[in-house]
């Protein structure tokens, strides 16, 4: 009978449990340089509304945010400390697109008044001051342009 080595058996074992555990499981996710796809505005499910592009959010380092509404780009500025975090919307571009209800919805959230932040496994939620959930996004690698 032939032995098997500690050395490969524990590699096997690491390899294995790789492969089946979570794309998020390892992962450490940030506020920032982490990019954040929309999935639902102040409960609602954005998942049935047509778009013509995945809306996003990505929070710099330099303590700017930016990102999609699904037709305009936005952008700002923001301040954050454990769990809580202040953002100054300063704009957007402003084309006109046969699918605007998400961007919508989306622009409006943003300007409420957002003073809280959860991140719990892939997903950041915004909250107001109440700590009604506002915004909730999904982290994700971002897609190819």
């Amino acid at each position: 009978m032939k032995k098997i080595s500690f050395p490969f058996l524990a590699f096997t074992v690491v390899l294995l449990l790789s492969c089946t555990a979570s794309k998020y499981a390892s992962k450490n996710l940030s506020l920032q340089s982490t990019y954040w796809t929309l999935v639902s505005v102040e409960g609602v499910s954005i998942a049935e509304l047509p778009q013509l592009k995945t809306p996003c959010i990505i929070f710099d380092t330099n303590y700017k945010f930016h990102g999609h509404f699904g037709c305009n780009q936005f952008f700002g500025a923001y301040n954050f400390g454990k769990k809580k975090v202040s953002m100054d919307y300063a704009g957007a571009t402003k084309k006109i697109c046969s699918e605007m209800q998400i961007e919508n919805l989306f622009s409006k959230a943003l300007h409420k008044d957002i003073k809280y932040y959860t991140i719990a496994g892939s997903t950041l939620i915004l909250k107001d001051a109440q700590k009604n959930e506002i915004l909730r996004f999904l982290s994700d690698t971002k897609p190819e342009e």
